[in-house]
């Protein structure tokens, strides 16, 4: 048989009996000899930006429940039907980022008996929850603009109900700007899908705000004509959202640009000849790699271990958010 190794431990099945129990010693002493995997390196970046994902996901959870009074508040302030269903928008928005939250800590947990992959994947879930509402949600909130226009309920709101959306905009800007940088470092869906959502609050917000001033300047109809217009758009980004998620949940392969950077960097290790199967899939914020190698077949089973243990350093080093390294090696 030929021998494995992972990120956490090594196994060394043997191919025959006559093995040398000197050689197994020092092949589970070279691999003790490896740093434990949060102190390897490509860990700095995101140990410094782990303590963001709590931190950000809170802000905004809090600014998504203010956002949803304010605008609610104001809505039945100014007469502005388009404010009224932000404000319900921004509700849902609160309970699907409550959702998020509840992923990020569950997902930050260390591996359990029960669970020795980790819990990474529930991200995946968090982030199908929150691209099924937004994709449900904005069609529901088409029918009932069309509704509105259908039963004449397009009267013009007061000025005041220009403050709303200028607020609303920058703060949706700041929170988008802060989980995308947050959701980059840490390779976070859940985090994207958050931060997207944002950028799109944002994007439909600048269409109210158009609308309620067409509207005051004398067309009714365009307070509804931009939020149905938008929400078109939130359609799209919740179907995205919710595919990227299936795709992790099934555990879809890892970009391809990511495979071939790892064959590249496998390849320049001394000793490889070739490599007969690579593959990866995600495993929440980390992938997975499993590949096997080909190696000379004369080498004794202490050298093939050592090149597959150099293999797997130069991977976890070189190729950001790999984790989980699985090398077989196949003699040549």
């Amino acid at each position: 048989m030929s021998p494995t190794i992972s990120s956490h431990s090594a196994a060394v099945p043997l191919s025959t009996v006559a093995a040398a129990v000197a050689g197994q010693s020092a092949a589970v002493a070279d691999e003790e000899a490896l740093p434990p995997f949060w102190l390897e390196p490509g860990r700095t970046v995101r140990q410094e930006c782990q303590g963001c994902r709590i931190r950000v996901v809170w802000w905004d959870l809090f600014v998504s429940l203010g956002d949803a009074c304010f605008m609610a508040l104001m809505g039945w302030v100014t007469g502005s039907m388009a404010l009224h269903a932000q404000g319900l928008q921004s509700l849902g928005d609160f309970f699907n980022k409550g959702v998020t939250l509840f992923s990020i800590k569950t997902a930050a947990k260390p591996p359990s008996r029960r669970f020795p992959y980790g819990f990474g994947k529930i991200q995946f879930l968090s982030a199908a929850f929150v691209g099924s509402s937004l994709f449900l949600g904005s069609l529901a909130f088409i029918y009932s603009n069309m509704q509105h226009i259908n039963q004449g309920m397009v009267t013009p709101p007061s000025v005041l109900a220009l403050l709303p959306p200028l607020l609303s905009i920058v703060a949706s800007f700041i929170m988008y700007r802060y989980l995308t940088c947050v959701s980059e470092k840490n390779n976070n869906l859940a985090l994207i899908a958050s931060a997207l959502d944002n950028r799109q609050d944002m994007y439909a917000t600048i269409a109210l705000l158009a609308g309620i001033l067409f509207s005051i300047l004398g067309f009714p109809v365009a307070d509804h004509a931009a939020a149905i217009l938008v929400s078109l758009f939130t359609v799209q980004i919740g179907f995205s959202i919710a595919n990227r998620a299936i795709h992790g949940l099934l555990d879809g392969s890892i970009p391809a640009s990511v495979l071939r950077q790892i064959r590249a960097v496998t390849l320049q290790v001394p000793g490889v000849l070739g490599i007969t199967r690579l593959r990866g899939r995600m495993l929440g914020e980390s992938w997975e790699v499993d590949l096997q190698i080909l190696v000379d077949g004369a080498l004794p089973t202490t050298e093939t271990h050592q090149t597959a243990i150099a293999v797997r350093r130069a991977i976890i080093d070189q190729v950001q958010y790999t984790e989980s390294v699985h090398i077989s090696v196949l003699p040549q």
